[in-house]
């Protein structure tokens, strides 16, 4: 859409020339501009006018990664055929993908510790940088936030906008965790298996984040300003999650034995057992 105010037209020696009328009908601006006269210097190279004007890509539906958008003007004379000539541009977006994983090596129970990581990273259809990325990731009941191990980008330390509390980890609050093109986000924390977990249960973890088209605040998910994510299925779709899922102990064991090393005995005698259960820790 057509920025107001934007629109200029000038000589071949930069001099303003008069706008006789300006208007936007329909994604068109027409310029109707009043007469002028071209110096007759016999000097080829200054014989034209230029017009500038911006227009803004709108956050709508329609404009999406990779979708090519034809302009066309059209120059209109007493003197001689409109004349006509296109350029294209190609509407380029953020798109990211998270995926997280654990180190527990098997079922796991009250007391063990497992290290979790977050991977966020650009698609291969992704074509500009992402800004503004949040995330939020709640554990679930059972589990416990003991720490950071570490934040970064491409190697680059951004520890100090991530938070955590008992109950999940998220990127805190005026945090800009902006993610270049090609680049990677990894998160790294640790939690604790609290008492209350219960054998032979599966503890699903996700984690949710959402970024932006554009640095800095720029009428977030309005249809003049810049993309962003939201839960609701519009045109603000940069918003992505990934579950892990982590498996507890179904550790109930009975061993019974015969105490010593005879298993044969007569009439009368007395046999003595010992059981033992394996139990689950929580």
């Amino acid at each position: 859409v057509f920025v107001p105010g934007s629109g200029i037209a000038v000589d071949a020696n930069g001099n303003a020339l008069v706008i006789d009328n300006a208007n936007t009908t329909s994604q068109t601006l027409t310029l109707d501009l009043a007469s002028f006269t071209t110096i007759a210097d016999n000097d080829p190279n200054n014989d034209f006018i230029r017009v500038s004007f911006r227009v803004q890509v709108l956050n709508v539906l329609d404009n999406v990664n990779d979708a090519v958008k034809v302009n066309t003007a059209t120059f209109t004379t007493d003197h001689s055929p409109a004349r006509t000539d296109t350029v294209d541009v190609r509407i380029i977006e953020p798109k990211l993908t998270i995926g997280k994983t654990n180190d527990a090596s098997g079922p796991v129970d009250a007391g063990d510790i497992v290290t979790y990581s977050i991977t966020v990273a650009h698609t291969t259809s992704s074509k500009a940088p992402a800004y503004a990325f949040a995330f939020r990731h709640p554990t679930p009941a059972g589990q416990r936030v003991v720490g950071i191990v570490s934040a970064r980008i491409n190697g680059v330390d951004v520890t100090n906008q991530i938070g955590f509390d008992a109950t999940g980890v998220f990127s805190v609050a005026g945090s800009n965790i902006d993610i270049p093109l090609g680049s990677t986000l990894t998160v790294v924390y640790q939690v604790e298996m609290l008492d209350s977990v219960g054998p032979g249960q599966t503890l699903t973890n996700t984690v949710t984040g959402d970024w932006s088209s554009l640095d800095g605040e720029v009428n977030p998910g309005a249809i003049n300003g810049e993309r962003i994510g939201t839960p609701i299925p519009d045109a603000n779709s940069y918003i992505t999650s990934a579950q892990n899922t982590i498996e507890t102990a179904k550790t109930f064991e009975i061993n019974k034995e015969v105490v010593g090393p005879d298993t044969q005995f007569t009439i009368g005698e007395r046999v003595d057992y010992v059981i033992d259960l394996r139990v689950f820790e929580g």
